[in-house]
Parts: structure tokens; C-alpha cells; sequence
């Protein structure tokens, strides 16, 4: 029998609730592409060589990804809108990680950004980086990100840009709403070669009931091996944790939920309500008064 694991962890509501277990997420600074470059194009023949040389240097906010055998760039496939699996027999495994609610207590939004500074958190959000990858979006704005571009700390440093844009609208939605329902992708994290992606639009389920998800895709050949049911997650971020990934959904006049999902299945193994929806989760603060 596996040994079952008691995690604690710390979701952040930019509402009116924080939930405080104890732990702490480090997210190193964001990498900055701003160099000059140089272009060169030559032609030759018999007769003549030319040379034609352009110099221009990049602004801060742009950024020109190299094109050799190291770069990767993959249409994903969506499978489904509702809950996928590629092996279809496939069934639920023994739960092993369980959450314990250590504190909650009510509070302003200007108590959360107190709260964080205190115990030294960033909000997290694309662009970020980890031990395995550099993680970044990219689409029209802010707000419709549908590429996610990689680049590996390790290894021959590939660089991999996934495009979700099958995702971006489901085929039930409100069509006098269409201008809030497009799905972006909203974290992203690898973890043992598998990525799991989030994506959904943040409006109401009402508008586009076909929402929420992670998505899981295998590095090696980046086909889906399984996408959540939908209204599964729609919280800012989600953590992997052991045999599980823990993540939120919710939203005005709807429940609100976290949810520690099976990570060989995407199925659903617990689900914990809570009083608002979590937007921000993190491992748990060790060796701090976490009160809060």
C-alpha cells in the first residue's frame, strides 16, 4: 500500500479570503532578450560574391526566437471538450496526497498584497522559470495568449513553442459574449516530461460552459495524453505535487472549489470546497508565523 502524503499549501484570493498553510515558491527573474543583432544574407555565383549586411538592435519588449534543428513548433491537437483520456479504459488510482487546512480568515485586497510581501511571494504569472524550463506566452495581447513558448535550463537548451489556438473558443458559446470567452493559456509547469497546461477564459461558465482545464502533454512527441473535465481550473496557478497536481476553480454566483487531481489521469480525487475561489497556489511557507 502506498504511504499516504499530508501536503499543506497556501492559496492566495485577490478577493475578500486568504487560506494559509505554511511554504514558500521561489520564481527567478524573468529573462531579458535585448541585444543587437546583426543579419547577414549572401548570395554567390561564378562571377560575383555580395554581401548584404543589416544591423538593428532589438527593443526590450521584442524578441526574435533563432530558428536551427534546436527549435521545436507544434499545432496541439484538442481532443476533446470534454474529459480525455488516451487510453479510454483508463480508471482512477489510489489517492495519495491529502490537503489539511491549517488557517482562514477574511481580509482586504490590500491586505493580500501585505500578506505577500511579507513573506517575500510574487504573484505568479507567465514569464517565469523553474529548474527544468523558461516559460512564456505569447498571442494579440495580454489576454489572448494562445502560444507557450519553452526553453530548456538543460540538455541542448531546445527551445519549444506549442500553439493552443484549437483551444481558444468551444463550440457552445454564447455568441453575444463571444468578445470574453476566448481561452487563453494561463500556467503552465513540466514535471517528469509530461507539461501540464491550463487554459480558460474568465468569464461566466454560463457564457462558455466549456472552460477550465489542464491538459497534459507528453515532451517527447507533445501529444495529449489527457485534458480534465471542464470547470476543473481556472485558479492562476496549480501546483504538482508527488502523484497529484492541486489546483481551483470558481467564479461569481458559481462554486468554488480546489480540487487535487489524479496526474496520470487528470480525474478528479478530492474536491475541498471553499468560501471564495483560490487564485494563487503555492507550496507550503516552512518556519514562519503564517496567521494570516
Amino acid at each position: 500500500m502506498k504511504k499516504k502524503c499530508v501536503m499543506s499549501l497556501l492559496l492566495v484570493v485577490l478577493t475578500d479570503l486568504v487560506i494559509t498553510g505554511c511554504g514558500k515558491q521561489e520564481v527567478m527573474p524573468t529573462e531579458e532578450f535585448n541585444a543587437g543583432v546583426v543579419m547577414k544574407e549572401s548570395t554567390e555565383t561564378e562571377e560575383n560574391t555580395t554581401v548584404i549586411q543589416t544591423d538593428f538592435v532589438l527593443a526590450e519588449d521584442e524578441f526574435i526566437m533563432p530558428i536551427d534543428e534546436r527549435s521545436v513548433y507544434h499545432q496541439l491537437e484538442n481532443p476533446s471538450w470534454d474529459y480525455y483520456h488516451e487510453n479510454a479504459t483508463q480508471e482512477l488510482t489510489q489517492q495519495t496526497v491529502f490537503l489539511e487546512k491549517l488557517s482562514e480568515t477574511a481580509n482586504g485586497i490590500s491586505d493580500v498584497n501585505q500578506w505577500a510581501s511579507t513573506y517575500n511571494l510574487d504573484f505568479q504569472g507567465m514569464s517565469y522559470a523553474d529548474e527544468n524550463y523558461f516559460y512564456d506566452t505569447y498571442g494579440d495581447n495580454a489576454w489572448d495568449a494562445y502560444e507557450l513558448f519553452l526553453v530548456e535550463c538543460n540538455g541542448e537548451g531546445r527551445e519549444i513553442t506549442l500553439d493552443f489556438s484549437n483551444y481558444s473558443y468551444a463550440n457552445d458559446f454564447a455568441e453575444a459574449d463571444k468578445d470574453y470567452v476566448f481561452q487563453r493559456i494561463i500556467w503552465a509547469k513540466a514535471d517528469n516530461g509530461v507539461l501540464y497546461v491550463a487554459t480558460g477564459h474568465y468569464t461566466y461558465a454560463e457564457s462558455s460552459p466549456h472552460t477550465g482545464y489542464i491538459t497534459a502533454i507528453d515532451l517527447a512527441d507533445f501529444h495529449v495524453i489527457w485534458k480534465t473535465a471542464p470547470l476543473t481550473c481556472n485558479s492562476l496557478s496549480f501546483e504538482v505535487i508527488g502523484d497529484a497536481i492541486v489546483c481551483g476553480y470558481g467564479f461569481t454566483a458559481e462554486d468554488d472549489f480546489l480540487y487535487i487531481l489524479d496526474k496520470k489521469t487528470g480525474m478528479i480525487q478530492e474536491s475541498i470546497p471553499l468560501k471564495t475561489a483560490a487564485d494563487y497556489i503555492y507550496p507550503a511557507l516552512t518556519g514562519k508565523n503564517n496567521s494570516q
